[in-house]
């Protein structure tokens, strides 16, 4: 793992929200959900807040050729269009745990959106 990204400069921050907010994801709170995953070289950091906003930085270990970020704010947007949007990524190929990463909810929720 690249170094910029465990070293915690400010030790009045705990390691973890430090880490988060060097990948561009900032104010974790430890009400927050928080998931790291290291696949391959890709890291994937996601914070789902408690009012359901999730956030997403996506990024490529060792090379800044790659560094994605993605956010979703339930509140922003109606259930129906919520669940359309869920249904048209899925039909261009995005997969059920990719969506449910996304949008800060279940796969199996996300199977049901699309299945209804």
């Amino acid at each position: 793992m690249s170094d910029d990204l465990i070293v915690n400069d400010d030790k009045s921050k705990h390691p973890l929200p430090a880490a988060f907010e060097r990948l561009g994801i900032k104010n974790v709170k430890p009400s927050d959900e928080l998931t790291l995953v290291l696949r391959n070289g890709i890291l994937e950091a996601s914070v789902k807040r408690k009012s359901g906003l999730t956030q997403t930085a996506t990024m490529h270990v060792g090379s800044g050729g790659f560094k994605a970020m993605t956010e979703f704010d339930p509140l922003a947007m109606q259930k129906d269009e919520r669940d359309a949007l869920i249904r048209a990524k899925y039909s261009k190929g995005e997969r059920q745990s990719a969506l449910a990463k996304t949008f800060g909810m279940s796969q199996a929720m996300i199977s049901k959106i699309v299945r209804d």
